[in-house]
């Protein structure tokens, strides 16, 4: 693995976590908010453990974590066999910073952007971190806040051939806010044992509208202008998560020690989308009925698991790993669609659904790395997982 140490960079003041992925090599993200590496998706874990977030939701996550708490981001492209089997494409592991100096401390900052443009668009962002350390325990807490306003406008010109040509614009304003926290506090029991909580919390709501004056299609037959289409979009996503993970560590001796883990997320997101399009001539004339639709998204995911990872060093020089795990997810999705047809709404069928999904899964495995000197190491091991998973198309009336 390639390991960033970032923690004492600059370029990770006023950047957000995002912003600090970027820079990684083999790192990108496409259009859609997947963070890619050398091409291919990766899970993305924090502190060592899965995010289980993917796409905007994950993009809105990392967006919204202040860079300058991250201590390294290890790049993982071919992850052993200590980590799920989904995670086979590579696996990004953020590690934030850790406060070791006793007593209390924190730090505060906080930043504000401009942009003048066709209007004023403007942005905030802060990071409250507050830390106690003592003999017995070891708590820190942070919250980030962000808003931010943002544009973006699209022209294309597309000849579709035979003296046709269309030409569509749109014009998109965005208003964009987050909340994060992250509380997390270790008990040393004894120099041996020691018992953690961490608690993790995101919010984002975010707004979508455009120029309803200019968003739209024009299309030309050999210049002449037959057909005028005005657009309406409006869009809201609303994305609510919490998190929960109880760990306990015992060591039984230099290089011998079990790590128990347990972990619990909840995820709501919400996404409401209303368009309205209409149709006109040159002159103004309804050439055909307006096209208005709206839809309403909702998704409940619950995601717990269990896990169990003991490393020991055997006949001096090899390092043995062995662990199991159990993860259990539910996810519900109701999506409906709604047509207004003489002025009344009515719902669309052939483009709602209703899908319920349960997966649950186990896993175990061993691995043994030995190192040859300074140069030389081999590391192999086997991991086992067994997957149940049901389906339930709701709409349907279909379960696999």
């Amino acid at each position: 693995k390639i390991v960033m140490n970032v923690s004492e960079a600059v370029s990770t003041q006023g950047s957000n976590a995002l912003d600090v992925l970027k820079k990684a090599p083999g790192i990108s993200v496409d259009p859609s908010g997947n963070i890619l590496l050398n091409g291919a998706a990766v899970q993305v874990w924090i502190d060592g453990r899965p995010s289980n977030l993917s796409g905007a939701e994950l993009e809105s996550l990392l967006s919204g974590t202040d860079g300058s708490t991250i201590d390294k981001i290890e790049i993982i492209s071919h992850p052993s066999a200590k980590y799920d089997a989904a995670g086979s494409g590579g696996i990004i592991n953020i590690k934030t910073k850790k406060n070791f100096a006793k007593g209390l401390n924190g730090s505060f900052k906080g930043s504000y952007t401009a942009g003048p443009y066709e209007k004023y668009y403007q942005g905030a962002d802060g990071t409250l971190n507050l830390n106690y350390r003592s003999e017995k325990t070891n708590t820190s807490v942070t919250y980030s806040p962000r808003f931010n306003e943002s544009f973006e406008n699209i022209y294309t010109t597309t000849n579709i051939g035979n003296g046709l040509i269309l030409k569509g614009t749109t014009e998109f304003d965005f208003l964009n806010k987050n909340h994060s926290f992250r509380v997390v506090n270790d008990v040393f029991l004894t120099k041996k044992d020691i018992v953690g909580v961490i608690v993790n919390g995101f919010i984002r709501n975010q707004s979508g509208n455009t120029d309803n004056d200019v968003t739209g299609n024009e299309l030309f037959n050999n210049g002449v202008l037959i057909e005028n289409t005005r657009t309406g979009i409006s869009n809201k996503d609303n994305f609510y998560t919490v998190s929960g993970n109880l760990n306990y560590t015992h060591t039984f001796k230099e290089s011998q020690e079990i790590t128990l883990n347990a972990d619990y997320g909840y995820y709501d997101i919400g996404k409401n989308s209303a368009q309205d399009n209409y149709f006109s001539d040159s002159q103004g004339a309804e050439t055909r009925v307006p096209s208005i639709f709206k839809s309403s998204s909702n998704q409940l995911i619950n995601i717990m698991s269990l896990r169990a990872d003991y490393e020991q060093v055997i006949f001096k020089s090899i390092k043995m790993e062995a662990g199991a795990k159990w993860a259990q997810s539910r996810t519900n999705n109701d999506l409906v669609r709604n047509d207004q047809v003489n002025g009344n709404w009515i719902v669309n069928n052939q483009l709602s659904s209703k899908f319920n999904y349960t997966e649950n899964i186990s896993a175990a495995y061993v691995s043994l790395a030995k190192q040859f000197g300074t140069v030389w190491s081999v590391k192999g091991g086997i991991r086992a997982e067994m997957t149940n998973s049901t389906g339930e198309w709701i709409s349907a009336d279909t379960v696999t």
